[in-house]
């Protein structure tokens, strides 16, 4: 197993590259990222029951559902948002706005 100092080298290199700047390359991680959450919906359930006594309707609604949402906005719309300098996701997250740059996504 490699040692945390040396991933986090290597994940700054790999950033510092470029590679992640393309649009196709995030659409195509967050796609990854979803299939993944699918395909492991019931494991994050068993997860958050476990960790914080959360039904699987209350996972569902207050973390899945919404990551899921944001997910499927960020796909749609990550093009677009490439094009302008900023837009606001879904309101989804009541007490908290979310401003997708084009470089970094900004929670305040």
């Amino acid at each position: 197993m490699k040692a945390i100092p040396e991933i986090i080298v290597k994940q700054k290199e790999y950033f510092k590259s470029g590679k992640t700047k393309s649009v196709a390359f995030r659409i195509s991680i967050l796609k990854a990222l979803k299939k993944e959450l699918e395909a492991n919906e019931q494991a994050v359930f068993n997860a958050l029951k476990l960790d914080f006594k959360k039904s699987e309707f209350e996972t569902y609604l207050s973390e899945y559902s919404m990551v899921m949402s944001q997910l499927n906005l960020v796909i749609k719309n990550l093009k677009n948002g490439q094009n302008h300098n900023a837009y606001l996701a879904a309101c989804s997250y009541f007490r908290q706005a979310v401003l997708f740059t084009k470089n970094l996504m900004v929670a305040f």
